[in-house]
């Protein structure tokens, strides 16, 4: 008996073995053809092409496998498909061999191309009918039971609005994505290759059917090299895209984003660290984000941002409060000022190229408050400004900037549409800190009091030392109640009567107050001609003309001083000018000896009332005069200078 049911079994199970073997070809691929259009027919109302029947396997699993598919268009839109694939595989269940149902545990889509289109009416290629899915019109079982993720391999995806023109393209698309049957979620998990960068993306549709009506909640996250981006809120694709919502996106390198999405950028330095979120609308190629928080480069803002996208450009409005603005971002690197003073190397100006080109980026509209603005060691404060940038040309409007203490005000424009960037600004800034602000402005911690400055200049080139050489426009200097640290007027008036021709660098460590000092500039190829020039002060008045030379960093100028003398102070004019030369953060005082050979006598007689030795100073400017002028210069100055002591002696 044992036996016997042992033989039965092996047979039954070798009929049963025979009988699934042999199950691929009693089915053949007619009946999977014809079984697949009509599902995709039902549920869709769309033609599926096979270019080839399907073929069937049981082992190692039950599978479909088709070389070359398309699934057309709706009727009654433009030809073509909507999908197209080069070979297609289905994992089915074996048990729709003998229910003739079709249950899809997983699909696999090798190079498909996708192709989303909206024509002029509105209609979207990938709506599906509202009963797609509900198996009418069929026996029970006969319709898609369910379908399991379908994973894509070296896929591609275009877009096309017939409305607005809009196009977009993707390749390399590698996915896990579930099939999106009307009143179905669409879900996705993969990657894209666009324009020429790798980008993973999630993606979750709740119905795709309602994309091109009133919409459907997404969710969608993209991760690439040069930008993460996360946004969800409600889409309809109508008319181009329409979303509410909110977003947040970050990237290293503004610049290269742009670049990376199609708009031309020049390199430099700046737009880096970049993070941008808040409540995000689209519509109409109009793209605002309220309650805006950005950050760029270490700096941080929040207010309103709106973006259109339709043009050339794109067309930029802000409405943002700043806790800082740092412009050395945008400049290059200063060259180094160890040595200022003592030519090019040391001139504290930087050779760097200057691109403004990327102004080009954007046209812009802004209105910003900024707690701070800095540049090198400027500071300005609580600046409320107005600006446009329009073709690649800024034009800002200082409303009102707080500059060392000063409520101050001015404009600058920026012109970065040609070759050679140019800059032009003016300044209007009433009692200012004028140790600070000349300090941090050129070096110059000498000077002290209360300043008011008024500037008007302009500058073009392709770094900052042709800009500073090209400085053109006029300055004004008022200066009240202040200092110079380092010149002794007392001292030097002694130093006068002792050494007038040893120079007077030295002769005193104090300061002298000033009352007043008034000077105004006509600039020209960055040198700075002194139209007027006078200072007073409590025991001394000085007049002069002179330069500043804005590239070198040095001062050239002749003053005639008057110091008090005597018990009751009257002021006297010096024999001899006084020059102050050498860079500006440290100039040379010393008297200018071709001066008073200029009219010996006149300085005699003044040397005799300061109660110089007059001798000893003759000999002295002997010594000078062969110095300066050489021996034949010095014989023709021994002469004058012998007849004056003579003259005196007499």
């Amino acid at each position: 008996m044992r036996y016997l049911v042992i033989t039965a079994l092996g047979l039954m199970l070798l009929l049963l073995a025979a009988a699934v073997a042999t199950l691929p070809y009693m089915l053949g691929g007619e009946f999977v053809t014809a079984q697949l259009q009509q599902a995709v027919s039902r549920h869709t109302g769309r033609t599926l092409t096979l270019l080839k029947a399907p073929t069937v396997s049981l082992f190692p699993e039950a599978k479909v496998s088709v070389e070359g598919a398309a699934l057309s268009n709706p009727q009654g839109m433009f030809d073509g498909t909507t999908v197209s694939v080069e070979r297609l595989e289905a994992r089915i269940s074996p048990r729709q061999f003998f229910t003739r149902g079709t249950n899809i545990r997983e699909i696999t889509l090798v190079r498909p191309r996708v192709t989303l289109a909206v024509d002029a009416q509105g209609n979207a290629n990938w709506n599906l009918p509202d009963n797609a899915g509900s198996g009418s019109g069929g026996s029970a079982g006969a319709g898609i039971a369910s379908i399991a993720p379908v994973r894509v391999f070296d896929g591609e995806l275009t877009f096309s609005d017939e409305r607005s023109g809009n196009t977009f393209t993707a390749s390399n698309i590698t996915a896990e994505v579930s099939l999106p049957l009307a009143g179905k979620p669409l879900k996705m998990d993969g990657s894209l290759r666009w324009n020429g960068e790798l980008v993973n993306l999630q993606l979750f549709v709740k119905d795709t059917g309602r994309l091109a009506g009133k919409g459907s909640p997404v969710e969608l996250a993209l991760r690439a090299r040069l930008m993460e981006a996360a946004v969800s809120g409600r889409v309809r694709l109508s008319g181009g895209l329409d979303l509410a919502g909110q977003a947040e996106m970050t990237a290293p390198d503004l610049r290269k984003l742009a670049g990376w999405a199609g708009w031309e950028t020049a390199v430099g330095p700046g737009l880096k660290d970049v993070s941008v979120s808040g409540a995000l609308a689209i519509a109409g190629g109009r793209v605002n984000l309220e309650d805006a928080k950005l950050a760029m480069d270490g700096m941080s803002a929040n207010g309103l941002v709106r973006l259109l996208t339709g043009g050339d450009r794109p067309q930029l409005e802000a409405s943002l409060g700043v806790n800082r603005i740092n412009l050395d971002a945008y400049a290059p690197a200063p060259a180094d000022t160890a040595a200022a003073g003592s030519g090019a190397a040391g001139t504290g100006w930087s050779d760097a190229p200057v691109s403004l080109a990327g102004l080009g980026i954007a046209d812009a509209t802004m209105r910003l408050r900024a707690g701070e603005i800095t540049y090198r060691k400027l500071s300005f404060k609580d600046a409320s400004l107005d600006a446009t940038l329009e073709n690649g040309k800024l034009a800002a409007k200082l409303n009102e900037v707080t500059i060392y203490g000063s409520k101050a005000s001015g404009t600058m424009e920026i012109d970065g549409s040609q070759n050679l960037p140019r800059l032009a600004g003016t300044l209007n800034a009433p009692g200012a800190d004028a140790r600070a602000l000349f300090s941090d402005l050129a070096g110059i911690t000498a000077i002290s009091g209360t300043a008011d400055v008024v500037l008007d200049v302009v500058a073009a080139g392709g770094s900052q030392r042709e800009m500073v050489s090209t400085l053109a426009g006029t300055a004004q200097l008022a200066l009240r109640d202040g200092s110079v640290d380092g010149v002794d007027a007392s001292a030097i008036a002694k130093a006068v009567q002792g050494s007038i021709l040893e120079g007077w660098s030295d002769a005193g460590s104090g300061s002298t107050r000033l009352d007043t000092l008034d000077a105004s500039f006509e600039i020209k190829d960055g040198i700075a001609e002194a139209r007027e020039f006078a200072a007073r002060g409590p025991r001394f008045e000085v007049t002069g003309t002179g330069q500043a030379d804005m590239l070198r960093r040095r001062l050239e100028f002749k003053l005639q001083p008057k110091i008090a003398a005597g018990q009751d102070g009257q002021m006297m004019e010096l024999p001899v000018p006084v020059i102050v030369s050498g860079p500006w953060a440290a100039p040379k005082i010393y008297p200018d000896v071709e001066g008073i050979l200029d009219d010996p006598k006149s300085a005699f007689d003044t040397l005799g009332k300061l109660g110089l030795n007059v001798e000893g100073t003759g000999q002295a400017l002997r010594d000078e005069a062969e110095k300066l002028l050489g021996k034949e210069g010095a014989r023709q100055a021994e002469d004058l200078i012998n007849n004056l002591l003579n003259q005196q002696q007499d």
